[in-house]
Formats: C-alpha cells, structure tokens, sequence
C-alpha cells in the first residue's frame, strides 16, 4: 500500500515533466541504456551537494501542484536568465507520512542544477544513498521502489529524506522504454 500510494504520486509528477520538461542535454547513450536495462541492482552512491535553483511547495493536488510547481519554477528560472546545467530532480519530503492512509498534502520541491551561483538559491546537501538505474516505463516505478526499500532494510540502513528522482533524458522525444531516471533514496546507519 505504501509503495502503492507513493507511486501514484510519482506518476503525476512524472506526466508534468512530460508536458514541460525542456531539453536539457543529449541523449544517454545506447551503451548506458542497455546496461541499466539490465536487472534492477542497487547501489551506493556518494553524490555531492548541488547548486540548484529550486522551489518547494505544500501540494494539495497532486497533477494539477506538481504542473504549477515545475511550471513557476522554471518561469522564474528563465525570468533570471538562467538555464539548467543538469537534469531536474524532483525531491519528496515523506518523512513522517503514514503511507496506509490517503494523503491530503505531499512535500514537493523541484530542483534545476545550475552552475551560476547568482541564479542559485539553494543547495542540496552531499548525501550517501541507495539509487537505482532504471530504464523503462514511469509507470514500472513500483518495482524500483519496492527493490531499494528491500535493499535498505536488509542491509542495516534507515532511509534519509527528502527521496530524489533524477530525470536523465527527455520524455517528449524518447520511447517510454528507454527512458532512464535515476531513483535516489538517502541512506543512514542505523
């Protein structure tokens, strides 16, 4: 149920970037397709912090906040003159969140990597997490979740918020088979 809600969370804000997410970057290449289309294998990545121009919001409306949300953020994004230096990531805040009842407010706050600090204004800290490479359908996320979760608690660990997904390639020109998000969940010792 819990992996079940949040998911369906997920897939809203993943048909907003499909109808706005801008072209950020080329195509990974077919080598790094296939070997992330291969099993799902968790990992254990470093990843440092990040300059970002980001905006976070309460969302009440799933679609219809996630659309406003990626919408204003990069509007005030190009209002600066700024321009993404990385893929955009999208971060929930679920810590605390009952998943077996529905949720009324979801803690969402969108983030594009940009390398000019008077455009930045946030950063997001270095973490340690447990990510997962997958390529395919968003509509296939469920699996993703389920398999770091699992992963997480039979390795020792606690999961760390806010949860990141990393959107390596563009929706509107590639086939929901190859598309490839990086599913990012911070890890802590317990």
């Amino acid at each position: 149920m819990k992996v079940t809600i949040l998911i369906l969370f997920i897939l809203c804000a993943i048909f907003t970037l499909i109808q706005i997410l801008p072209a950020y970057g080329e195509e990974q290449g077919a080598s790094q397709m296939e070997d992330a289309k291969k099993e799902l294998t968790v990992q254990v990545v470093n990843y440092p912090e990040i300059l970002v121009f980001s905006k976070r919001m309460i969302i009440t409306d799933f679609a219809k906040g996630i659309a406003k949300l990626m919408n204003s953020s990069w509007a005030e994004l190009n209002q600066k003159g700024g321009k993404p230096s990385g893929p955009p990531i999208l971060l929930y805040y679920w810590e605390g969140i009952d998943f077996t009842k529905p949720m009324k407010e979801v803690d969402t706050e969108v983030a594009w990597p940009v390398s000019d600090k008077s455009i930045a204004n946030s950063t997001l800290p270095a973490i340690t997490a447990a990510m997962v490479k997958y390529v395919g359908p968003y509509e296939e996320f469920n699996k993703v979740y389920d398999t770091i979760f699992a992963w997480i608690a039979q390795n020792g660990y606690k999961t760390g918020y806010p949860t990141r997904e990393i959107y390596l390639n563009d929706p509107q020109n590639t086939k929901p088979e190859d598309l490839i998000t990086e599913v990012v969940i911070p890890i802590l010792k317990k």
